[in-house]
This record gives C-alpha cells, sequence and structure tokens, in this order.
C-alpha cells in the first residue's frame, strides 16, 4: 500500500539494542500487529536456535543471549505480510 506520514512499514520502526550485546539481554522494539509476530534467532551457520510468538498488543520483547557464545547472530522477525532480519553481535 501507499505510505503516508502517519503510517511507518514494519522494518522501520523495528529495532534491536543494544548491538552489539555485551549483557545478557537483547531488547527489540516492534510495532503492534493484528497478527502474530514471530521472532526467530539464528546461529551463524543459519541453525534456529531461539523462537518465539510475541503477543498481538506487545511493542516489545527480548531475548536471553547469556548462554551465547560471541558471534554474528541473525535475528529475524515476520509476521504473514512482513520481514525484518538484522544482525546481531554478541561480544563475550
Amino acid at each position: 500500500g501507499i505510505i503516508t506520514g502517519a503510517e511507518h512499514s514494519f522494518a522501520s520502526v523495528t529495532k534491536a539494542y543494544p548491538n552489539p550485546v555485551t549483557g545478557k539481554v537483547v531488547f527489540i522494539q516492534h510495532p503492534v500487529s493484528p497478527q502474530p509476530i514471530a521472532i526467530k534467532l539464528f546461529n551463524g551457520h543459519g541453525d534456529l536456535i531461539h523462537q518465539f510468538n510475541a503477543g498481538r498488543n506487545e511493542t516489545s520483547s527480548s531475548i536471553n543471549v547469556d548462554g551465547l557464545a560471541g558471534g554474528v547472530y541473525l535475528l529475524r522477525i515476520e509476521t504473514r505480510d512482513e520481514a525484518f532480519s538484522e544482525k546481531i553481535v554478541v561480544v563475550r
């Protein structure tokens, strides 16, 4: 559809922080969606290592990365219609 000044694309308002992450948690800010939001974390080999669904009325989520080794991971946030991916760097 047409994006007006009052509307924002899913990707433009979705962000993960801190990045790089040195602590235990990555926080994810995302828009409210009428559809379920799937949040997935993949390792550098492309293996799915964590997955959960955010609630429909939630605007933020978090992933505990305390047990992960240092390295680059791919965070993917999906609805039925849109998707957002971002590399997350875990520093140990």
